[in-house]
């Protein structure tokens, strides 16, 4: 759950909780909770989640002084820095936008979608470049930072942007990360909808996705049967548990310590919640 690490004994605060600790007793009670706002009556959802999209980004963005945000191009960040963009930030300095750029790998650069949002806006663009940048540079240092597991590849890259930010004096940084499972619940659903077995909602759901992603939604449905459906079912008992590390991510690690956490197992049931992706 939520309050779990990866010391049984250890767990973390949950959310919106605080902690009074005595050598008498422990409590533990909830301060805040987020509730869903109601619906009005025939609300266009549309409209409804432009509305409270709007809002959310003025109330962080205008009267903020010394504001940046992260630009990708995609609809996430982009939509956050045109809310800004569409009536400026008020007073103080103008928007900073922080981009990935790779000049000399064009299958990898993505700037001229930044570019083109930055073209409607009066903001200040810095664009760092990436070509030189070690994947796995500075990853211990944030694993220790962390005190946990987490997954964020892309995280050391972020960190090098938010760096420059730092240095460009930026104290409020908005971010588009993670907007696509906030709005849609993300791929995940999908997979959560073939082990419920609720085949009609998933194939509507997959006609969306079907519809902007070029693929067929029967296809992806009759896999998703197949995986989850009778015939899944009986393959997982017949089919032998893998136990042993294989090639891969888990070649990176110790052969006894991947064989110990059954890894190559436990990576497959993962694998599986995002296969529908």
């Amino acid at each position: 759950g939520p309050a779990d690490t990866v010391l049984a004994a250890v767990q973390r605060l949950p959310m919106g909780h605080w902690l009074h600790w005595t050598a008498d007793r422990l409590l533990l009670q909830r301060y805040a909770q987020i509730a869903p706002e109601p619906l009005r009556d025939n609300e266009d959802f549309a409209a409804g989640f432009r509305e409270r999209f709007l809002a959310a980004v003025d109330a962080r963005a205008l009267g903020t002084a010394d504001l940046g945000a992260m630009l990708s191009g995609g609809l996430d960040s982009s939509s956050s820095v045109s809310a800004i963009g569409r009536r400026g930030v008020g007073e103080g300095a103008p928007l900073r936008t922080f981009s990935f750029a790779y000049p000399r790998s064009p299958a990898l650069d993505e700037s001229d979608y930044a570019a083109s949002v930055l073209a409607e806006y009066p903001v200040v663009s810095d664009f760092v470049s990436m070509d030189n940048f070690a994947p796995l540079e500075g990853l211990a240092d944030l694993a220790d930072g962390s005190d946990d597991l987490f997954f964020a590849p892309g995280l050391p890259k972020i960190t090098s942007l938010l760096a420059r930010a730092r240095k460009a004096c930026v104290r409020v940084m908005l971010d588009g990360h993670g907007g696509d499972e906030v709005v849609s619940f993300g791929y995940g659903r999908l997979a959560d909808l073939a082990r419920q077995r609720r085949w009609a909602t998933l194939y509507h759901e997959l006609r969306g996705v079907a519809a902007e992603s070029g693929r067929r939604a029967e296809p992806m449905l009759i896999d998703a049967m197949l995986s989850q459906g009778l015939l899944g079912r009986l393959r997982s008992r017949v089919a032998p548990r893998r136990s042993t590390a294989g090639p891969g991510s888990l070649a990176l690690l110790n052969l006894d310590f991947a064989r110990s956490q059954d890894l190559a197992e436990r990576m497959r049931q993962s694998g599986e919640t995002y296969r529908l992706a």
